[in-house]
């Protein structure tokens, strides 16, 4: 299994992250959202997505790898996939044509990606777009001894939404699979100043923490984090800036190789796979984000990487995971390990 996001800008560095994604022979592979820039059109996929990821004659660096044509794809909505209005732009939010995502899932409903006022063109979007339209927000999956849930926490989203929540919930209460990772696209905690004050996942944490969520996946932010093991008890909801202010607790005895049992979930930002990386790294952020934003912001970033485009290569066992990021020259930059007791 591989995770990526923030991929198709019709620039060099995705053509190479795909051909390193190819000699990983993933079974399946999860997009992080944002998935072709800028704002997700139908044209764009035929610009920048397709002839890196299946239109490939000859796979290599330069040229991509045909990934999809043996690798099925599990969508998740960022900004960027529902950048363009609908239906003002006609070929607007490409992503509901091209992909099938599961259907288990809550519906439609408030947290569904919003399709303008013309409530016959919303009408015939959904009828030709069936396949994805009420599942594409929020739906769930297996993947082996994994159980996965996708959710679309951009801002257009009601991620408060009860009737949401209470889905999510049982989903991840019902499930018998022994890991449970869930991926969104906007990141709860990350220690880059780009997009720092969109916090709006923040307020889920607990519940996922009461689940046994082991890890939560997230693009947007442009480059590859790993945080330690946290909890985080929320104070109130989001603040008119979009920040949640809440109590930590860090687990930095983890470290993924002689302590594998992590008291927290491990947040992970993958949205190296394409798009202009964010910088500067760790040692200059954690600084500027403890002055600018005090109890806000705590020390739970592991790890950190801002040089390199990158994804996530995760390798699973019942009682194994075993977690692999490489980068566009195909060179590991991050490695860790969780262990769970044998039942």
């Amino acid at each position: 299994m591989v995770l990526v996001g923030d991929m198709a800008t019709g620039k060099a560095a995705q053509k190479a992250i795909a051909w390193q994604i190819q000699k990983e022979k993933p079974e399946a592979l999860i997009a992080l959202g944002d998935i072709v820039y800028p704002t997700g059109r139908v044209l764009q996929y035929m610009n920048y997505f397709w002839n890196t990821y299946n239109d490939v004659n000859e796979p290599s660096l330069t040229t991509g790898a045909p990934l999809m044509a043996s690798v099925p794809f599990y969508p998740i909505l960022g900004n960027h996939d529902i950048g363009a209005r609908f239906p003002t732009t006609q070929d607007a939010l490409g992503a509901f044509y091209f992909f099938y995502p599961p259907t288990q899932g809550p519906g439609e409903g408030s947290w569904s990606t919003p399709l303008g006022t013309d409530t016959a063109a919303a009408a015939k979007f959904k009828t030709i777009n069936k396949h994805s339209y009420a599942s594409m927000d929020a739906y769930s999956f297996d993947y082996g001894s994994a159980h996965f849930l996708i959710l679309n926490n951009n801002k257009a989203s009601n991620m408060d939404s009860p009737e949401l929540i209470q889905w999510a919930e049982s989903d991840l209460t019902k499930t018998k699979q022994p890991w449970k990772f869930v991926c969104y696209h906007v990141p709860a905690f990350h220690s880059s100043r780009q997009h720092y004050s969109e916090q709006q996942a923040r307020s889920w944490n607990p519940m996922f923490e009461a689940c046994g969520v082991d890890i939560v996946f997230a693009g947007h932010v442009h480059n590859y984090q790993r945080s330690h093991p946290l909890l985080f008890k929320p104070e109130g909801k989001r603040n008119t800036k979009g920040r949640v202010d809440g109590t930590f607790t860090i687990d930095k005895s983890f470290d993924g190789d002689k302590n594998t049992s992590p008291k927290g979930v491990i947040h992970v930002v993958a949205g190296g796979g394409g798009a202009s990386l964010y910088a500067p790294g760790l040692e200059k952020t954690s600084v500027s984000l403890k002055e600018d934003f005090e109890d806000n912001y705590a020390d739970f970033t592991a790890i950190m990487n801002a040089d390199s485009y990158s994804f996530v290569s995760m390798d699973l066992e019942p009682t194994k995971l075993a977690i692999r990021v490489l980068n566009q020259e195909g060179k590991q930059i991050d490695k860790f390990n969780i262990t769970k007791p044998t039942k």
